[in-house]
């Protein structure tokens, strides 16, 4: 499988220098009263390209702020909750993009 570039930075990936990195952080808002067999489903979750995504070590450790579009497919998947500020920038993301579907499956 060909390495791939960083979402983030567009950098390459490489195997030294790739770590995986979870679009929703864990545990995740409303993942607390998860099982133990719900919360290791969660962060082993390999079966979504959208929970897990390969990012360069540099870029992990740098995290900011993500768009709506890389988290909210996460979200719907593990039923999760979201605050007033997720909130917001759905609303924003929705409004920007009237026609886009977020399209996923439901996790467990």
């Amino acid at each position: 499988m060909p390495w791939r570039a960083d979402p983030f930075t567009v950098q390459p990936l490489a195997p030294s220098t790739a770590c995986c990195e979870r679009a929703v952080p864990s545990p995740p808002a409303g993942g607390y009263a998860w099982d133990a067999a719900r919360r290791e489903a969660y962060a082993n979750d390999q079966a979504s390209p959208v929970t897990l995504i390969a990012v360069t070590v540099e870029s992990n450790r740098s995290k900011s702020d993500k768009d709506p579009a890389q988290w909210a497919a996460t979200k719907l998947r593990w039923d999760l909750d979201s605050d007033d500020a997720e909130r917001q920038a759905l609303l924003g993301f929705a409004e920007d993009c009237p026609i886009t579907t977020v399209v996923y499956e439901r996790a467990l």
